[in-house]
């Protein structure tokens, strides 16, 4: 294995002290589904009730077909926070 060179430590460190923010770092989760169901919706409320500067964006189709089908529920659709939307 080799070692860092000092010249790359301090790049790293430098970029550590700049993007190092929660807000810089954090990742996007993203839920694509025809539908979306209660169990889905408690999931991702719980996930990012621990880390409010996460925002999850969730793209589900409305159209009443979908889960006349079984793709989701209207429960589900319903309960989806603002944070999640």
């Amino acid at each position: 294995m080799r070692r860092f060179s000092l010249a790359n430590l301090w790049r790293m460190k430098r970029f550590y002290l700049a993007h190092g923010a929660p807000e810089f770092l954090a990742q996007a989760v993203r839920e694509v589904n025809p539908g979306i169901a209660k169990p889905v919706v408690s999931a991702l409320s719980v996930s990012l009730g621990s880390q409010a500067h996460l925002l999850a964006p969730v793209i589900v189709d409305l159209d009443p077909e979908v889960y006349r089908l079984g793709y989701g529920t209207e429960e589900g659709l319903l309960r989806l926070p603002r944070r999640v939307g």
